[in-house]
């Protein structure tokens, strides 16, 4: 209380806490969706993250696994930005609740004093305060939670689409007068701007490779661009119409279930066969889902191929297995392999790992793929976002053992994908892997034959090709300059106390 008297706050009453945050954080300029997930990973938290992440909404998820803690000018940025906010409260039963709900609270408050959409979810059991008990959605199972989201999200979606139109419209006809105003440098995580990336991109040694490369994999730490080379690959390799590119980005998926099927107690080989024929099955059904939604993406009067036909109908039948999500169909996979025993004969092991993983559909759609790719000059398998889920705590033995077996699984299916025979035509494969570099030193030392790994190494090592990524950003930010040296003399001083800029 004395301290109270001494430093009199009630003097100065315009200035609070969130005016000066809000003064020092730079706002972003897009209607997002903010989803703050829960400090535990939850069956709800993950449907919920899928579905914001892949929703027709900007997003941006705050996840703790990523960043640990935030700190609170970062959410007044954020909420302050958002069109809608999700706060993600945890029940009773969880450790530490207490803090992790006492937060989400205070920034759901924040975002329904501004005016905000605010959800509020809660896993049961929980009892909420008053004070937000009718904004405060509980649910006892995941399907309950994405039902509630579901509901609540389509008028923020009819909201942000009628915004968007007129704010369109008032752009086509209003030029913009202040021109340093809408320079904006982007935002740090790669998948908030894929759109833009390839704007300012710079490609480098690691990059060229990447382009280059039959089966490779790339490490790299955070923010050296893995998630943009993965963009940039993209177009540039579909820019070219005799490519075709599938990329394996899973949103989120939960490593428990994956742990339980490697600590089974099969033998060395039928552990290596069972996850030889786990990639093979989450592969062949990505490539085959990519296929399916190029030919989805033709206009009305295309007439298809017979080929482009067959697989077409094949995977209309066999729907529930190929159409599914990357991160779904893994967790399906997954389940499927969980009652395995080693106690039988080989033979035994391997015919039920076969048909769990439908063998016999793999053989046929390796024969479809064929024929409806081997006209292609490349197709190219990008995976990125595997490392995603991983954390210390997690057996980095069990799962340095299916990401190496990914690795070897490449060359087996493009090899498979290279032969011919009378049942299937040659197809022109390459898969390239990207990886945080911490997993990757991590699982390193469990590897029989580290030197044989085909790994190219993304460092930032040279002061000025970092200086030209930052002048192209700068110039695809909005600068009106054709010229990005000219930025400097525009925009800049010539000096900062005696330095030149």
């Amino acid at each position: 209380m004395q301290g109270f008297y001494e430093e009199q706050p009630y003097n100065s009453l315009e200035q609070d806490l969130f005016t000066e945050l809000s003064q020092t954080a730079t706002l972003a300029k897009r209607d997002t969706l903010l989803y703050l997930k829960p400090a535990v990973e939850t069956e709800a938290s993950i449907r919920i993250a899928r579905r914001v992440a892949s929703g027709p909404l900007p997003s941006v998820i705050d996840d703790p696994r990523e960043v640990r803690v935030q700190p609170f000018a970062w959410y007044v940025q954020h909420v302050t930005s958002a069109l809608a906010v999700v706060c993600h409260l945890l029940s009773t039963d969880y450790k530490s609740w207490e803090l992790h709900n006492a937060k989400h609270a205070l920034i759901a408050g924040l975002a329904y004093g501004l005016g905000k959409n605010v959800l509020m979810l809660a896993h049961e059991p929980y009892v909420s305060p008053i004070d937000y008990r009718d904004l405060l959605r509980a649910h006892a199972t995941a399907a309950s939670a994405e039902s509630i989201f579901g509901d609540w999200i389509l008028p923020v979606i009819e909201a942000y689409e009628k915004k968007t139109a007129e704010q369109q419209e008032y752009e086509s006809t209003v030029k913009a007068q202040v021109e340093l105003r809408d320079i904006a440098i982007g935002d740090p995580i790669a998948e908030f701007e894929s759109g833009q990336l390839t704007d300012y991109f710079v490609p480098t040694a690691a990059y060229n490779e990447a382009l280059r490369s039959k089966h490779s994999i790339f490490v790299g730490r955070k923010g050296t661009g893995k998630t943009a080379s993965l963009y940039k690959l993209a177009e540039d390799l579909s820019s070219d119409p005799r490519n075709h590119v599938c990329i394996v980005k899973p949103v989120d998926y939960e490593l428990h279930g994956l742990l339980e099927m490697l600590a089974q107690q099969l033998s060395r080989s039928e552990k290596g066969y069972l996850i030889e024929s786990f990639w093979k099955f989450l592969l062949y059904t990505e490539l085959a889902r990519s296929v399916y939604e190029q030919l989805l993406s033709k206009p009305s009067y295309y007439v298809r191929t017979d080929p482009e036909r067959d697989i077409w109908e094949f995977v209309e039948e066999q729907s529930t297995v190929i159409m599914p999500e990357f991160a779904v169909r893994l967790d399906r996979a997954v389940s499927q392999l969980l009652d395995l025993t080693g106690t039988g004969s080989a033979e035994k092991e391997r015919a039920g790992i076969s048909e769990r993983l439908h063998s016999e559909m793999l053989a046929r759609l390796r024969s479809l793929l064929g024929d409806v790719l081997s006209n292609k000059a490349r197709v190219a398998i990008l995976i990125d976002n595997l490392d995603k889920a991983w954390n210390q705590q997690t057996d980095l033995r069990m799962l340095s053992e299916l990401l190496f077996g990914l690795l070897s699984v490449s060359a087996i299916v493009a090899e498979e994908f290279e032969k011919e025979s009378h049942w299937r035509a040659p197809v022109n494969l390459s898969l390239t892997l990207f990886l945080r570099s911490d997993i990757y030193a991590a699982m390193i030392r469990f590897a029989r034959e580290r030197d044989k790994l085909p790994v190219r190494r993304m460092t930032w090592e040279d002061p000025e090709l970092l200086l030209r990524v930052l002048k192209e950003r700068f110039t695809a930010s909005g600068a009106d300059e054709a010229r990005p040296d000219a930025i400097w003399e525009k925009y800049f001083p010539p000096t900062v106390r005696n330095i030149p800029i």
